[in-house]
């Protein structure tokens, strides 16, 4: 994505003291809103020259406008000396579990095979599945989702029942699927963007949950875990939030850890370009604090907190639930302070098809190669 270019905008206003002339102040946009007026060059904060220029003159979001669609692949040979994508259908067949497999055959090689990707060797139909693990992440343990296919599942068919393991390895299926989306796909972000822990216990142990958020869409672009705090290094958490991203920002939000600092000057102010003084970094972050607050970022500790806190299974260092729900939170848990969209939608990023989790499986398991 080519990044947008700058737009420049001259305001006027009134300096500190009344009795002199009128100034003019410049207001312009390269990766992030600038303003040469003292308010904002000595807080940081959109002053109303800013707020003015994006009301009246231009929409920010049609700056970073981009529309994206993540639908099913079309079938490919299973062949690996073939591979091509000439293929037509040929036939059905049902499964054991009642399900129904299509088949398909290849125009080039001859080959009859099964398209299945992302559900291939699954003794379950891809509905079965894929409501368990929205079950799951909707707040059901494994156990009651592993209840509720029973119900799903055709009683005349002679597939057993599916227990709480079995959702669960279905859970580190999809985790490890869908780990890499966000590098097979543009994310265009504002240029605003917050850094924030939250605590968690695995395996009896205190974990941190360390994250990168993009203000304006509520993006979670990167996440790390790690037994540390006060000795934590985020440079790594930073630089798989720009390479994610396809721009740098303007505008770090954080709290006073030392962490932050490090991971901020050795990743994005090295890799800023040198048209304006630099980005900035707010580590002044506080809850009671008007102006510079964290608070976007606090709301999705506390949504992740609702899951994580009553569920069991975090016997390792990643547990599986915890990865899977930052996808699910991403591209298919709809947000109420972004018109019940979710984030993805919210920078162009569509899912199609009825079975949303269906579609996503799909697709990584086609082209993030995982």
């Amino acid at each position: 994505m080519k990044k947008p270019s700058r737009y420049v905008f001259l305001t006027t206003g009134l300096p500190f003291h009344h009795n002199h002339r009128r100034v003019c102040y410049e207001v312009s946009f390269l990766d992030g809103w600038r303003c040469t007026c003292p308010h904002h060059v000595k807080r940081h904060v959109d002053c109303k020259h800013i707020t003015a220029v994006q009301k009246t003159v231009i929409d920010i979001r049609e700056l970073e406008s981009i529309q994206f669609e993540i639908t099913k692949p079309e079938p490919t040979c299973s062949n690996n000396e073939c591979r091509s994508t000439d293929c037509r259908y040929y036939d059905e067949r049902k499964r054991k579990d009642g399900g129904v497999s299509v088949r398909y055959r290849c125009n080039k090689c001859k080959k009859r095979f099964t398209y299945r990707p992302g559900f291939l060797g699954r003794h379950y139909p891809d509905s079965v599945i894929t409501d368990s693990i929205n079950d799951v992440m909707g707040g059901k343990s494994c156990a009651t989702a592993a209840r509720d296919a029973t119900r799903r599942i055709n009683p005349s068919t002679e597939q057993g029942a599916p227990n709480q393991s079995t959702v669960w390895r279905w859970l580190k299926c999809a985790r490890d699927a869908t780990s890499k989306i966000l590098q097979r796909i543009p994310v265009p972000t504002s240029g605003k963007w917050s850094t924030d822990e939250h605590y968690y216990s695995s395996k009896g142990k205190g974990m941190y949950e360390y994250g990168v958020m993009d203000m304006e869409s509520r993006l979670m672009l990167s996440c790390d875990t790690s037994h540390k705090k006060l000795d934590y290094d985020a440079t790594n958490l930073f630089k798989d939030a720009v390479s994610v991203a396809a721009n740098v920002p303007a505008m770090l939000t954080s709290d006073k850890l030392r962490g932050f600092k490090k991971g901020f000057d050795a990743v994005i102010r090295s890799s800023w370009r040198k048209t304006f003084s630099g980005p900035i970094h707010n580590q002044s972050a506080g809850i009671r604090k008007i102006k510079t607050h964290n608070n976007r970022f606090e709301r999705y500790n506390g949504t992740t907190k609702d899951r994580t806190k009553t569920a069991r299974g975090f016997n390792s260092v990643d547990p599986p639930l915890l990865g899977l729900f930052i996808t699910y939170y991403n591209f298919l848990r709809p947000h109420l302070s972004l018109n019940k969209k979710t984030p993805a939608e919210k920078i162009g990023i569509r899912i199609t098809g009825h079975d949303k989790w269906a579609t996503l499986l799909t697709f990584c398991a086609t082209y993030c190669h995982i």
